[in-house]
């Protein structure tokens, strides 16, 4: 999961989709929360005067997604919807047409679920591209909540900027020969050049975001980090005891 996300990180950053000059709230961290709390103030004020939506499911998902999220989650899920709705075609380049774009998908998948309106699909030009956005939506939503399960908020931003993946400048996020690398290389492949990475830049045992050469040894860890992703809290690298087997 944690390959994946990372991925998807350096994929969208290759794009130039990773900019506040082309999405100015959703890229920009203090916009984001405002914005998602906007978002979520406005569904609550909706849901107590419709009282409970159809379904107490629906409803105990809501407050259930209220308890726990947090900015990580916002940020996975705004990453998944730009690449949905650039994969489907369905970003204009215009910045105030797609950040409604995302914006309507929290309020769709994620934030007000049982509140959705279909007139709400009404200003678009055709109702195909009404529903290629609603199955944009449907994945992202899936994907983001898989993602923050597993990983809860680890840092998948901040990771590629530690070992130098991707760079980030005046808030627009570029992609780095260290991890076009990266997105060319499958499987093992891949986990043993993100190694490769951390062990080359350690600064030793206490660093949190690289394994040291030390630790890295073939009776250690190197076997485990070869099938996934690093253990939540361990603040070392992406190791961990727990991985499936699997290295993609």
């Amino acid at each position: 999961m944690f390959v994946e996300a990372l991925r998807r990180h350096l994929e969208l950053a290759r794009q130039g989709l990773l900019t506040t000059r082309r999405f100015p709230t959703w890229m920009d961290d203090a916009r984001r929360e405002a914005k998602v709390l906007e978002i979520f103030d406005a569904a609550e004020k909706q849901a107590g005067e419709k009282g409970p939506w159809p379904g107490e499911d629906r409803w105990q998902g809501f407050w259930s997604l209220l308890q726990r999220w947090g900015d990580g989650h916002a940020q996975t899920l705004v990453e998944h919807a730009v690449a949905h709705l650039a994969e489907s075609g369905l970003l204009s380049g215009q910045p105030d047409e797609d950040e409604w774009l995302i914006a309507w998908v929290l309020r769709k998948e994620i934030v007000a679920r049982g509140v959705h309106r279909s007139d709400e699909l009404r200003s678009f030009p055709s109702q195909v591209r009404g529903l290629r956005l609603q199955a944009s939506a449907r994945r992202a939503a899936a994907e983001a909540v898989a993602v923050v399960t597993a990983l809860g908020d680890f840092p998948t931003r901040r990771y590629a900027e530690e070992l130098q993946l991707t760079k980030t400048t005046d808030s627009t996020t570029t992609l780095r020969p260290a991890g076009a690398v990266f997105l060319g290389l499958r499987g093992r492949d891949a986990m043993r050049w993100l190694l490769a990475l951390e062990v080359s830049a350690a600064l030793g045992d206490q660093d949190p975001w690289r394994i040291s050469s030390e630790r890295a040894q073939p009776s250690s860890v190197l076997g485990e980090r070869m099938y996934g992703v690093g253990k939540r809290g361990s603040g070392r690298g992406i190791s961990t005891s727990d991985a499936s087997p699997r290295a993609d």
